[in-house]
């Protein structure tokens, strides 16, 4: 298991990348990991993510209320903690605007018609839960209907929300959806295409599934 100081490093390093990849901009974004004891660690409001320091990162209580750090945590922290609330397994959670998912859920486009083998692999489906104002804790009660059988949620007009047992995988579960809204992009460009069939979505669920028994 990895060191409090190796885990706000990571979140550092995760937010370089999220910056770098245009999945965030300005002081967008927000990103926490569950310690023992309950306790998160969790990305300040107001900072770029893109330069921030392990110093920087807050922590607070599973109620959202801040123990440690200076300045104060984004308001989405409602967001985190209820996947956390649901989701026992989880202890990471990755939030960002990637403008291809974005840009999706503006057209209507969802990422459940399946166009590419590797959502289902690695994330098994993609939902888009209802716009809600940022912030609000009507978004953090959208994610509910989807949070038992989805690691990656798209957020209407806002972008995505990924969880894993650590923050390097969030991160990649949700590198892995705006690839694929990227992909569905071009292809609503190209005049459309036909979803993979139920019958091998079926296999690829069990590939699925047998990976995670090895793990």
């Amino acid at each position: 298991m990895k060191t409090e100081i190796e885990i706000r490093e990571e979140i550092c390093n995760i937010g370089h990348r999220l910056y770098s990849q245009n999945y965030i901009v300005g002081t967008d974004g927000n990103m926490s990991a569950r310690l023992p004891g309950n306790v998160l660690l969790f990305t300040p409001s107001g900072v770029c993510k893109g330069n921030m320091t392990p110093e920087q990162i807050l922590k607070t209580d599973m109620e959202g209320n801040k123990i440690a750090g200076q300045g104060k945590p984004s308001s989405e922290i409602q967001m985190h903690l209820m996947v956390y609330k649901h989701r026992p397994d989880v202890r990471a959670v990755v939030h960002a605007h990637p403008p291809f998912a974005v840009s999706l859920t503006i057209v209507g486009e969802s990422l459940e018609k399946v166009l590419i083998p590797e959502v289902i692999v690695h994330l098994g489906s993609i939902p888009t839960a209802p716009y809600q104002t940022p912030g609000s804790l009507a978004l953090a009660q959208s994610l509910c209907p989807f949070l038992e059988k989805s690691d990656t949620i798209l957020l209407a007009r806002h972008g995505i929300v990924a969880f894993a047992e650590t923050l390097t995988q969030a991160y990649y579960k949700l590198e892995c959806a705006e690839y694929a809204a990227k992909i569905a992009g071009m292809v609503r460009q190209m005049g459309g295409g036909n979803p993979l069939p139920a019958s091998e979505i079926e296999i690829l669920q069990e590939i699925r599934n047998k990976n995670k028994r090895l793990l």
